[in-house]
């Protein structure tokens, strides 16, 4: 009798716990230990739903628990920011294992308290592999790569997910020798390896290394998977090859993933970015299945190349428009100038998220209603580093850069982490209005937060020094970066001719590893603008000879030097790059051509001002 009412009361405890639940959840039946397994399953998914209250009642109202009750329940607080309850219910709970000292570890380091974290770690009776690896894991976490590797470096025994950890932090940081110095150390490697590896090249552009860790992982017998077909096409992009598109495509479906939905929108967007819309538009019509990903992708790769109504059409062929496919058009009407059309979609969004939010922000200051902009900004129910990042170069690119660093600055006291993009915007302000102490203090900033290796803040950090006249600083950021792209060495190369130190300028262009054409166009401008025009006219058939097209920033510089030192042939072979690269329609191109025809007296400018797809106030004003 006393068996049966033990579990006629278990029963009843676990048929409470049932109706605090949805309907999702599965019935009880079966022994009290059936009900003990379903009951923390039912912690474990209201901790997820965020209704961590019905979790804790359930709990306290539980006759019988073991770890893994207590230990879900730990875990829910912390998935809720509830870390404080947490520690209580550790605290109170006699029976911990190693996971419930492993569970509270992740949970406080996965809430930037990486000390208490730490001390817990110090105070476990015993540990395991896996304690180590979420103490390391949290370092990683918290940006603290010193101490990570110091503990990493301790372990007795380690496996495949310590050095993973350890490498992902080092990629995280753009720290890519150091990473692969330890990717080459590891006896056994797994896809995420491969995996990690790829994507730390990708995120310091380093494309071609990118694509060698890839094609090295084939190389060695190692089965590709979807995160590493996804980051290789990520580098396929960067590199603009449209034919590794084609190699990898071959290689997806020899490993069965040809219908891999994830890796079949990768592709698209690989072909779509390298500009090839008719293919990327056929491999689409062949996909066996559409995610809301691969229609976004599409309509976002139609607007970019301005075919506009081919976004809308595609737009209209959407079975369910979700937020996603909603906030594609929406950008596209705003990319486009039709602000008013972007902004009723986003009106029509029943519940925008956060992302949908920061792009009609965007929309808003890309058409510069900068005033509507923040409005929407100011009314934002929740807002995240993107938000903001959005406003605040918004605000920037309107010429507004005072604004923008009390924007930053009011970020700041809400005690949000700035983005990289923010970095950026800010550092642009500080050099748009000469602010180079606030300058100084965002770089403390960036590297408080553990971004001063990022290539995007570190270029934007040569640039500000340079442009507020300190090129000591400016140089010293550039020596300082632990990986320097091709905008690296183009901000120092502007930066030093800007200060009017030419041959630093040369001297450092000399030692570039790669170039392109705003390199180029950066050193011919510093050469024309110090008066040394022949000079200038020698780099641009350096220029060619090294296989780099002119753009019409080039061909605008060039005809005003070939014109003042007299050089026709030169100027006619300017002229023939005109036409062949389709630079005629450029306004400045235009106008530097009619300039050099009027001064000269000659007619010939009239119909180059009549061809003109396109006139500014000085077009139609150089024959006055």
């Amino acid at each position: 009798m006393q068996r049966d009412a033990v579990r006629h009361s278990t029963c009843r405890a676990f048929l409470c716990c049932y109706r605090l639940l949805s309907t999702h959840v599965p019935p009880v039946s079966g022994t009290p230990h059936t009900n003990l397994f379903h009951c923390n399953k039912t912690i474990k998914e209201l901790g997820s739903l965020r209704r961590v209250e019905e979790a804790r009642k359930l709990f306290d109202d539980m006759i019988v628990r073991d770890t893994v009750t207590w230990n879900t329940m730990i875990s829910g607080y912390f998935q809720n920011g509830r870390v404080d309850e947490a520690r209580v219910l550790f605290d109170a709970f006699s029976g911990k294992n190693v996971r419930t000292w492993t569970t509270m570890i992740t949970g406080y380091a996965k809430h930037g308290r990486i000390e208490e974290a730490r001390w817990l770690f110090e105070s476990m009776p015993e540990r395991n592999i896996v304690s180590w690896n979420a103490m390391v894991s949290g370092y990683v976490q918290n940006g603290d790569l010193c101490n990570a590797r110091s503990l990493f470096d301790n372990m007795v025994e380690r496996n495949v997910a310590s050095w993973n950890s350890v490498i992902t932090g080092y990629c995280s940081s753009c720290r890519m020798s150091e990473a692969r110095d330890l990717f080459e150390q590891m006896s056994d490697r797994n896809s995420v390896s491969w995996m990690i590896m790829v994507s730390g090249y990708v995120q310091i552009n380093d494309y071609i290394e990118a694509w060698g860790v890839f094609v090295r992982m084939h190389r060695s017998d190692f089965r590709p998977d979807q995160s590493v077909f996804v980051v290789t096409l990520s580098a396929i992009s960067g590199l603009n090859e449209f034919e590794l598109i084609g190699i990898l495509r071959t290689l997806v479906m020899k490993t069965g993933y040809e219908g891999d939905v994830v890796v079949g929108t990768g592709i698209l967007n690989a072909y779509a970015r390298s500009g090839s819309l008719d293919v990327a538009m056929h491999f689409f019509e062949l996909m066996p299945e559409w995610n809301e990903y691969s229609w976004t992708s599409m309509i976002a790769a139609f607007s970019h190349c301005g075919k506009f109504d081919d976004a809308i059409a595609l737009y209209n062929r959407v079975p369910e428009k979700s937020v996603a496919t909603q906030m594609a058009i929406m950008t596209a009407y705003a990319q486009n100038g039709k602000i008013g059309e972007a902004r009723k979609i986003f009106d029509e969004i029943a519940s925008p998220n956060v992302v949908a939010w920061n792009a009609m922000i965007a929309g808003y200051a890309q058409n510069g209603m900068i005033e509507e902009a923040i409005e929407l900004f100011l009314g934002m129910p929740v807002k995240n580093s993107a938000s903001w990042a959005a406003m605040i170069a918004g605000i920037v690119r309107n010429g507004r850069s005072n604004e923008a660093l009390e924007l930053l600055a009011e970020l700041n006291r809400s005690r949000d982490a700035p983005s990289h993009s923010t970095f950026t915007s800010a550092l642009s302000a500080c050099a748009n209005v000469g602010a180079i102490e606030i300058g100084r203090q965002i770089h403390s900033l960036s590297i408080k937060v553990g971004c001063q290796y990022n290539s995007y803040v570190g270029n934007g950090l040569i640039s500000m020094y340079a442009k507020c006249k300190n090129i000591e600083d400016a140089s010293l950021v550039f020596s300082r970066m632990r990986w320097r792209d091709t905008v690296s060495w183009n901000s120092l190369i502007t930066g030093l001719s800007q200060n009017c130190m030419l041959d630093d300028a040369r001297s450092t262009f000399d030692k570039m590893p790669k170039r392109d054409v705003v390199s180029w166009n950066a050193i011919i401008s510093a050469y024309i603008h110090s008066g040394h025009k022949e000079v200038a006219l020698q780099l641009f058939l350096d220029m060619l000879a090294d296989g780099t097209n002119p753009n019409q920033l080039t061909i605008t510089w060039l005809l005003s030097a070939c014109w003042s030192l007299g050089a026709t042939k030169l100027e006619e072979q300017i002229h023939a790059f005109i036409f062949k690269l389709g630079l005629d329609l450029f306004i400045s191109v235009g106008n530097s051509q009619v300039t050099r025809y009027f001064r000269c007296g000659c007619e010939d400018g009239f119909p180059v001002v009549e061809e003109m797809g396109e006139q500014d106030m000085v077009s139609p004003r150089q024959h006055d």
